[in-house]
């Protein structure tokens, strides 16, 4: 097949032309209707329990996940210079097109009881400048419902709250409304000389997206850099590595293309196709030109050179980019829509690179003038030559120590696996060392956390959120939760509590919840004083009083320390609503991300399994040798353990960003086996099955190529180290490791395995296997040959005669 399509691109090399401007002008076309994600990654599937519980909490209760905190550390909160600049920057921050409203301590209301027409009011605390300099005692010591809010405890921070209008929460306004906060917090800082620190839902979800946007282009021009200038090293050919960019450009255009074809946002994961695609795309044009190069160096004839490239290492390099791809693929499985669109888009884009690669560089060398001597005097490199030979010492001389060593690496690796630890964070792809994370430890450190937790509770009947035995049921919870370190939390109950204390006009001491004769005689004050339409009441029942709500705030919890603080909730659940007939569950943006992480903990080892699977049977189709397969598995799992027992003694935790690593590496790590194996089986039928022959040649030929790729492949991966996510940094830094480990195993180990079982690997099976790989005939094809007026001209008007 692949002889048969070496001669029709050579003689049909404008029709190929055409047809590759037509697709590359249709995903230009597409690409340019990509758009930004403004969402946290969508961990679980629409159909997950949590996700449907989390969705109809947004639908039901108001304000969900729209506050940003904004807080400043003084010593002097009633400074009336500090305040009137503090107040000032409210003013200014509630003129911002999509803020619904700035909440500071100047908007705090207190209840009041209206005697002559039996109602509660709300009235404002503060009226004017004189009693706010004391207004740090009013709230925490005469009013304790708003202790802790605008002040910490021990009076060092003052907070501020800003709500995001829902209707700009998820769409690019988002981005402009904190770009014209941080701008007014800048005017604040220079005016008083004190940072303003700032966190929230919204405003990490927002530091995500403008830090995804730069990176994006950050990355596309350091992979196409790095390569670029490693692939020239290698080859010393400008014209070679212009190509190869065009090739690996085109890729990333396609993979645009793709996410807008199938209506899929730029995520923090998607964002990395392009780079991946460059990195993964380059070795395939550095096995095609240095095929290429290899054969016109034996026969000085360019087309034959080119009909050869494609027709013995064609396949090969089909299978080992179709690998790669399901080792991306199988993340489709784990149902997350997250993950399911980047395995997508990622496998269909890796073998879209493949095919531009094989077209447009057998379309280059078509026209391009014929190698010069200086082109391939990279296979006469003397350092070259020596890598090889060390090689082959090491496998024909040193398999003993080649065995010792794997068997440390493998026994240590597993003593390192055993340390690891399952471990996510809403602020995992947050840089430790970044603003956006400091102020975050900061605001936690001042006010108890940034992230929401919700408990919902299911009273089963409608208007019954209001009784009295439903306010102590709350009440009853809320003091369970400080018991576990949640100090702060608004329900009902609190409300109530502050209309006692309205009911005995305002004194401090009457804020708790009535009990059943005050709660009689303040009923008829109660009634019409507090209704839907109110937005605190909104977002604390639902509008048919069925369902109520306590909203906390907790800090940035591990996925342990999250599962264990949820399941101290729902047992506090179970054991004060025990006679009750109430039930109850845990909500929020800290829930659903710790379901998302266990979900894909779960998952992710699910596909990975089936990555394997699929390459295995992929392999055993390849070579038809199980035993082969056994050894290639075993050569190409010491690198995902070495991986393993990397993170486990440096501390790094299983989470998304880290499970990612093993089914990618996989894939592409198997690519130099399979070129080795196709060249080793090649060399066997010319050899005449002279087993250390046909190794020393293997290694020849393809040790060049998979070192050059190895480190093309571990420089591309390593540039996502200096990215602003840490999820990212980790994937980078990890597939890096476990490919360079890989490259090793692939030029020592394998070679040394299949020298020392070759009775037992190279059986029948593996001579005739249904399929070549490559193509062991060495003959000329009488169909293309080159002319010496062509090969002096490049130009392609003989082809065929």
């Amino acid at each position: 097949m692949w002889d048969r399509l070496a001669v029709w691109i050579i003689r049909q090399p404008m029709a190929m032309i055409l047809l590759l401007a037509a697709s590359l002008s249709f995903a230009i076309f597409r690409a340019d209707e990509v758009r930004m994600s403004y969402q946290f990654s969508r961990l679980l599937p629409v159909n997950d329990s949590v996700h449907i519980r989390y969705e109809w909490f947004k639908k039901n209760f108001a304000q969900v996940s729209n506050t940003v905190i904004l807080a400043v550390e003084t010593t002097s909160p009633e400074d009336q210079r500090f305040l009137d600049h503090w107040l000032s920057l409210a003013d200014s921050l509630r003129q911002v097109s999509g803020v619904a409203e700035v909440i500071t301590f100047s908007n705090a209301l207190e209840l009041k009881k209206d005697v002559s027409n039996a109602k509660f009011q709300f009235k404002p605390v503060f009226e004017g400048k004189p009693s706010m300099s004391r207004w740090v005692s009013i709230l925490n010591d005469s009013l304790p419902f708003y202790r802790g809010i605008f002040v910490n405890e021990d009076g060092s921070a003052v907070l501020a709250y800003v709500q995001i209008d829902t209707q700009s929460l998820y769409n690019e306004r988002i981005i402009t409304i904190i770009g014209e906060i941080q701008q007014m917090l800048n005017t604040f800082e220079a005016s008083t000389g004190l940072e303003v620190k700032i966190s929230g839902i919204p405003y990490l979800r927002m530091g995500n997206v403008a830090q995804l946007k730069k990176e994006i282009y950050q990355f596309v021009l350091l992979a196409t850099g790095v390569t670029a200038l490693l692939f020239f090293l290698f080859l010393r050919n400008l014209k070679a590595t212009l190509i190869s960019l065009f090739v690996v450009g085109t890729g990333v255009i396609w993979s645009l293309a793709l996410m807008s074809i199938f209506d899929f946002e730029i995520t923090l994961l998607t964002s990395l196709i392009p780079p991946l695609v460059i990195v993964i795309g380059i070795p395939n044009c550095i096995f095609l030109i240095n095929k290429f190069h290899y054969e016109y160096k034996n026969h000085k004839n360019r087309i034959l050179a080119l009909q050869r490239t494609i027709a013995k290492i064609g396949n090969a390099i089909f299978f080992s980019n179709l690998t790669t791809a399901f080792g991306f693929f199988a993340l489709a499985f784990t149902r997350s829509s997250t993950l399911v669109e980047f395995g997508l888009v990622a496998s269909l884009s890796i073998l879209a690179v493949f095919v531009h690669s094989i077209v447009i560089i057998t379309l280059y060398y078509l026209y391009a003038p014929a190698p010069k001597e200086r082109h391939i005097k990279h296979f006469d490199r003397r350092w070259l030559g020596g890598w090889i030979r060390i090689i082959q010492h090491a496998v024909f001389n040193k398999r003993p120590l080649i065995y010792g060593i794997g068997a440390v690496v493998i026994l240590t690796s597993i003593a390192g696996m055993l340390k690891m630890e399952t471990s996510g964070r809403i602020t995992d792809d947050l840089n430790k060392n970044s603003k956006t994370y400091q102020d975050l430890k900061f605001i936690e450190e001042k006010s108890g956390g940034v992230e929401p937790l919700e408990i919902i509770i299911d009273t089963k009947k409608n208007l019954s959120a209001r009784r009295l035995n439903t306010i102590k049921t709350l009440a009853a919870i809320q003091d369970s939760l400080k018991a576990i370190g949640i100090e702060r939390s608004m329900s009902l109950a609190g409300l109530s509590k502050f209309a006692t204390q309205a009911y005995y006009f305002g004194d401090p001491a009457a804020y708790r919840t009535p009990t059943t004769q005050e709660s009689r005689f303040m009923s008829r004050f109660l009634k019409g004083s507090f209704d839907q339409s109110n937005v605190l009441m909104r977002s604390l029942n639902d509008e048919s009083g069925r369902f109520l709500r306590i909203h906390t705030l907790v800090r940035d919890l591990n996925t342990l320390e999250m599962m264990a603080l949820r399941n101290q909730i729902e047992a506090i659940l179970d054991q004060v609503m025990e006679d009750t007939g109430f039930t109850g569950f845990v909500t929020g943006a800290s829930v659903l991300f710790l379901e998302g992480t266990r979900y894909l903990v779960r998952n992710l080892i699910q596909s990975l399994g089936i990555a394997i699977l699929l390459i295995s049977m992929l392999m055993f189709y390849l070579f038809r040798s199980w035993k082969m397969v056994l050894i290639s598995l075993v050569t190409n799992f010491i690198p995902l353990l070495f991986t393993a027992g990397f993170m486990g003694f440096a501390g790094i935790p299983l989470k998304p960003s880290t499970l990612l690593v093993f089914g990618i590496a996989f894939g592409i790590s198997v690519d130099d086996t399979i070129h080795f194996l196709a060249k080793y089986r090649q060399d066997l039928q010319k050899t005449d099955w002279d087993i250390p022959l046909s190794i020393q040649m293997a290694i020849n030929e393809t040790g060049v190529s998979m070192f050059y790729t190895s480190v093309i492949l571990f420089s591309g991966f390593i540039i996502f180290t200096f990215s602003g996510f840490g999820g990212t940094v980790a994937l980078g830094l990890l597939v890096s490791l476990t490919l360079l480990v890989a490259m090793l195993t692939n030029l020592f180990l394998l070679p040394a395995f299949a020298l020392s079982l070759h009775r037992i690997l190279a059986d029948e099976d593996f001579d005739n296997p249904p399929i070549q790989v490559v193509d062991p005939d060495d003959a000329p094809d009488s169909e293309l040959i080159e002319t010496s007026e062509d090969n002096k001209a490049g130009s392609s008007d003989q082809f065929g005669k």
